[in-house]
């Protein structure tokens, strides 16, 4: 819906092993996106700096490190978007109680631009 009412691009951060799984939910309802895996993370282009897309990052748990060169190339990026979706779910290696639950947890960033 966001994608047809803006007529912004939707671009996805997630797992190399996700990136399948994005592309072919995203045909299956007519959505187009761009995906990339957060081994390679791109800087914002021209169009990015407008802030003229949606970043859906799924695994955000990935950008903790605040010091790690993928987080602060993911906050760059997110900080050119006007909107941003964060999702994250349990990490079996730090237990349920870790991420609420075992729940996937989901923020939703709104910029105004």
């Amino acid at each position: 819906a966001f994608q047809r009412t803006t007529r912004c691009r939707v671009e996805v951060l997630c797992p190399v092993s996700m990136a399948d799984s994005w592309r072919r939910e995203a045909l299956a309802i007519g959505v187009t996106l761009t995906v990339h895996s957060w081994g390679k993370i791109p800087a914002p282009d021209a169009d990015s700096r407008g802030g003229r897309f949606m970043l859906i990052c799924d695994e955000a748990h990935y950008m903790q490190n605040p010091k790690a060169r993928r987080t602060k190339a993911a906050l760059e990026l997110a900080n050119a978007a006007c909107v941003l979706i964060l999702a994250t779910g349990p990490s079996p290696a730090n237990g349920p109680r870790a991420t609420g639950a075992g729940v996937e947890q989901t923020l939703l960033v709104q910029v105004h631009r």
